[in-house]
């Protein structure tokens, strides 16, 4: 018997087994991937479809298991079978779609009659003979002859018995329904054409009241007086709309100067009864309870100016991208991210890089012990994944508490030389971080020469996030300090195992920043900052209040020397006032209720860590930032040393 479960990390080997066609093979292969299919299944199928979409599944991998190129990309195919067979499912399900009928109708007004007659035509040639018989005759000319009575009775008794299946795609109309069909309809033209012209007077002599014509009909829906002609039709066509707003507005039909104030009148009265909750009506009664029902609402179309708020209280808020270095400037920066944030998710950018648990357990034993004391302040460490980096060092990185892992393409930024030249090199990792439940952090730029640097985070969305999400669908990715509008929308119409962090610099400067009054090199950063139309397009997901979006500084120290090189560093160190300078964005936009939410609640729901029960205030308070503050031996120079802040952190 097929064992009922087999561990992931055995299922490569089953695989290279099954595709040599060992029967044994296939039957574990089978049985330790169903619970698998079944799963992604229920996301994608009808309750009733489960079963079918999962059998059907079974069976394509069995039978082509050997056309698989690379083992480790098994999941992948899997999660596509599956949902490719829950489609066929549904589009059996729902094969013919009704369209609906304002649609329909705005299609067939902008056809010709000649078009539909030809359409028409088409139609009648893919229908059973015995109803091509009856059908253009009986409905499409508008007549009901004795002749048409009976092919319309021979059909019926016809459609009682299944005629035998006849072939259609031989199948033609006679040239004589044809040129019937085709012909304008003309209801008098035989009684022309044999001379008697007693029909036609015995229509045209017909009172106008009770003529058969659509015309009079409408007329007498109006409340027009009928007739024919061009000033007739304005005349109905004013009527009715005159009907319509006297309907809507509840005032009994009539013409005039007096019956047009009285609707205006009404309208208004209706306008303002909707909008301010109190039942339609007129008299002075009336308008005392409007007036009395405005003074707790708020007036159609007023803008309600927010509050100033000069204090503002949240939950203690987590940084979830954050770089402190090592040795004396690690000492020197911890305490000014502990002062604001209850957790900071560390990056692994050293020199050498963190790539194991044990060395990411020693850096957080460093880290914790440059925390002030008395500072609830805890560091959430990550890996440095390489192209090399084995599957199994993430089984002991989930023990130790590690919680991410960091792909920096290779060059892309400070410290990225080990960086991860090919996605596809870390396929067997990136199973295994699916496997243990670790997250995926990207450093979302290509670094293709050929690339324009401003380019390169939309390139990557479209050469790497996508093809990452369709290989490894439940792997949780966080796309790192989001620039651009183009990577905003992707992770906003993302699925929900895909998140973003934005930093307080992106959403607060564009590029012109860089260059205002010169070269300042103090705003340069990897992702560099972009147009004004990628600034505002952050600014919108941030204050959103979409989960998908939260709060993570890259808030990375240099000395200032280097920082003010000839080749200088990228870089903006943000932790020193990392909240004061979320609050001045939130404000900018008058969002600063969607602060907390940005800050304190969707990054620690995205890791499936608790949220904080401490919280901390912030002061509307105008002081200076500090030039410089130590960094070791050297000084650091943060973003906006020197000049006027308007936030406080009390």
């Amino acid at each position: 018997m097929a064992p009922a479960f087999v561990e992931h990390a055995d299922r490569s080997a089953l695989v290279l087994a099954a595709q040599t066609g060992d029967p044994a093979a296939i039957e574990s292969l089978l049985a330790a991937c169903q619970p698998d299919a079944r799963r992604y299944a229920w996301r994608h199928c009808q309750a009733s479809d489960v079963d079918d979409a999962v059998q059907e599944s079974l069976m394509v991998i069995a039978r082509k298991v050997r056309a698989l190129k690379a083992a480790a990309a098994f999941s992948a195919w899997l999660f596509t079978v599956i949902r490719r067979e829950c489609l066929k499912l549904q589009r059996a399900m729902f094969r013919h779609e009704p369209l609906d009928d304002d649609i329909a109708e705005r299609q067939l007004a902008s056809r010709s009659d000649g078009a539909l007659r030809l359409d028409l035509v088409h139609a009648f040639e893919s229908l059973p003979a015995h109803y091509r018989e009856v059908v253009p005759a009986a409905r499409f000319r508008g007549t009901h002859h004795r002749r048409d009575r009976r092919a319309a009775r021979r059909a019926r008794q016809r459609r009682q018995e299944p005629p035998a299946p006849r072939p259609l795609a031989g199948a033609r109309i006679p040239a004589r329904l044809i040129r019937r069909c085709t012909r304008p309809h003309d209801p008098f033209a035989r009684h022309r054409a044999a001379g008697s012209r007693l029909r036609w007077k015995r229509h045209a002599s017909r009172e106008p009241g009770k003529s058969w014509t659509p015309r009079n009909r409408l007329c007498r829906a109006a409340g027009v007086a009928p007739g024919r002609g061009k000033e007739k039709r304005h005349e109905v066509r004013e009527a009715w709309g005159r009907a319509k707003n006297h309907r809507a507005a509840g005032v009994a039909p009539g013409r005039g100067k007096e019956k047009r104030h009285e609707v205006r009148e009404a309208w208004g009265r209706a306008k303002n009864h909707r909008a301010a909750g109190v039942a339609p009506g007129r008299g002075k009664e009336k308008r005392h309870e409007v007036r009395e029902a405005w003074g707790s609402a708020t007036p159609p179309g007023a803008t309600i100016a927010p509050a100033m708020t000069d204090t503002l209280t949240i939950t203690r808020p987590d940084d979830w991208h954050l770089h402190v270095r090592d040795g004396a400037a690690l000492e020197a920066v911890v305490p000014h991210s502990a002062r604001q944030f209850g957790r900071a998710l560390i990056m692994p950018n050293l020199r050498p890089p963190v790539t194991t648990a044990a060395q990411a357990v020693a850096y957080r034993d460093r880290i914790r012990a440059a925390v002030p004391e008395g500072t609830d302040f805890e560091p959430v460490m990550s890996l440095y994944l390489t192209d090399r980096l084995p599957p199994e060092e993430i089984a002991l990185a989930a023990e130790a508490g590690v919680r991410a892992l960091k792909l920096y393409p290779a060059g892309a930024t400070t410290n990225s030389d080990a960086g991860v030249t090919d996605i596809r090199h870390t396929y067997k990792t990136l199973e295994a971080m699916q496997k243990h439940g670790l997250l995926l952090l990207v450093h979302g730029e290509v670094t293709d020469p050929a690339i324009d640097l401003f380019d390169r985070e939309a390139v990557f969305v479209d050469r790497v996030m996508i093809p990452l999400r369709r290989d490894f669908p439940e792997l949780k990715v966080v796309f790192e300090h989001l620039t651009t509008k183009e990577g905003a929308h992707y992770v906003r119409d993302a699925g929900r195992f895909t998140a973003a962090t934005i930093t307080a610099h992106h959403l607060l400067y564009n590029r012109n920043a860089i260059f205002t009054g010169g070269i300042r090199p103090h705003y340069y950063c990897l992702p560099v900052l972009k147009r004004e139309t990628h600034r505002v397009a952050l600014v919108e997901a941030a204050t959103s209040g979409s989960d998908r979006f939260f709060l993570g500084t890259d808030s990375a120290p240099h000395p200032a020397h280097l920082k003010e090189h000839a080749l200088g560093c990228a870089g903006c160190y943000t932790a020193l006032t990392a909240i004061e300078l979320y609050a001045e964005a939130f404000d900018n936009a008058n969002a600063l209720d969607k602060l907390e939410g940005f800050a304190s609640f969707h990054g620690p729901d995205f890791y499936d860590l608790p949220r904080h029960t401490g919280t901390i205030t912030l002061k509307r308070e105008s002081w200076t930032v500090p030039e410089t503050v130590p960094y070791g031996d050297a000084t650091l120079k943060p973003l906006r040393g020197g000049e006027t802040m308007n936030w406080k952190l009390s």
